[in-house]
């Protein structure tokens, strides 16, 4: 265990880790992706595979070792870290006392996300607060908005800063925070345990509570050292692949709402389209992929071999035995029907939400 930090002694993370895979753990940045050691030092790339550390000078001072390095990467080319030898004692901690992290960080913005009240004249975005929502994203924890301000203002000053797509839910008026955190909670379907809301106002902070029990709270002040704080250590996620999939949840609720929260006048404006086929040799690949793969239409969780041709066999081997049991998936020795929806549906409906169609055949 390592901790990584800057030459100031500005800490990043107390949770640095190289992993066996070659990958770095418990600090997630695209800056610090890979390592590998050799003969002329280690070495830390960025996600890109380009080199970014070589740690060459091996120090040890009061019993612990540390590196140091200026990153190797032009942008970066002035910045020094230090890489400390941390004893297993000092990091050791029972999961049972681990606090829960959060999985969503609700932030106010004047004052507390930027410097200075838009409403009030021109705003200056804090470099820790960027820095912290994109690291955020990339353990896997998603960042929303609430803020009184005029939404067309504000879109555009976010816009202008380069962040707007970094948050999702934004609830952006003049109206109490109390009710819009709590329309948050609901439409991101979300524990409030697992949901941070940070405001500069105390007053904001109690209201919230009260319209969200359970949920937390934070002044500021929690940006600072927020890499040390377990809460926040989150899941490697790159990608984004939480805050894409919440974006679409986003997209799906916004339509509802079009139309009155009238869940079939949804659907029947979503233009799903299901198709029938009685050729079950020639669908079979897609029949695979449904037993296999969406846990929805398939309650009792049975799967078949990963090999289509295996699974291919072991059907017709059951169908042909005896056609009433009940294997856990869908078949018939007629027809089977295989629903084929377009690629909107991935888009805007839960796949849940079409499941009757199961219990139908």
């Amino acid at each position: 265990m390592w901790e990584w930090r800057y030459a100031d002694g500005r800490v990043c993370s107390t949770n640095f880790q190289f992993s066996e895979t070659g990958t770095i753990e418990g600090f997630y940045s695209a800056n610090e992706s890979t390592w590998s050691l050799s003969d002329d030092g280690l070495k830390i790339f960025r996600s890109d595979k380009t080199l970014m550390w070589n740690f060459q000078v091996l120090e040890k001072q009061n019993g612990k070792f540390f590196f140091r390095s200026f990153a190797k990467h032009e942008y970066f080319k002035d910045k020094c870290f230090y890489l400390t030898q941390i004893s297993k004692k000092q990091t050791e901690q029972d999961d049972s006392e681990k606090e829960e992290t959060v999985r969503l960080v609700i932030w106010d913005l004047d004052d507390t996300f930027w410097e200075g009240t838009l409403s009030e004249g021109e705003v200056k975005l804090r470099l820790d607060t960027l820095h912290m929502i994109r690291e955020l994203n990339n353990r896997g924890i998603v960042n929303a908005i609430c803020s009184k301000n005029t939404y067309k203002d504000t879109r555009e000053m976010l816009e202008r800063l380069g962040v707007w797509d970094d948050f999702v839910f934004a609830r952006i008026s003049w109206n109490p925070k109390g009710p819009q955190v709590k329309d948050i909670v609901e439409k991101i379907q979300l524990r409030p345990e697992s949901i941070l809301f940070i405001d500069d106002n105390l007053m904001n902070l109690n209201e919230v509570k009260a319209a969200v029990p359970g949920i937390r709270v934070a002044e500021p002040d929690i940006i600072k050292n927020w890499q040390e704080n377990p809460i926040f250590r989150g899941k490697p996620d790159l990608k984004h692949k939480r805050l894409k999939a919440y974006r679409i949840l986003e997209s799906k609720q916004s339509d509802k709402e079009k139309i009155g929260g009238d869940n079939e006048e949804f659907l029947r404006s979503s233009n799903i389209r299901i198709s029938f086929h009685t050729d079950v040799e020639k669908e079979f690949s897609r029949i695979h992929e449904l037993v296999n793969r969406t846990n929805q239409l398939n309650f009792t969780k049975n799967r078949w071999p990963e090999d289509v041709e295996e699974a291919r066999k072991l059907f017709e081997k059951e169908v042909s035995e005896e056609f009433f049991s009940d294997f856990g998936y869908i078949k018939s020795p007629i027809f089977m029907v295989i629903m084929v929806f377009e690629v909107f549906i991935s888009q805007s409906l839960d796949i849940c939400s079409i499941s009757y169609f199961h219990a139908a055949l």
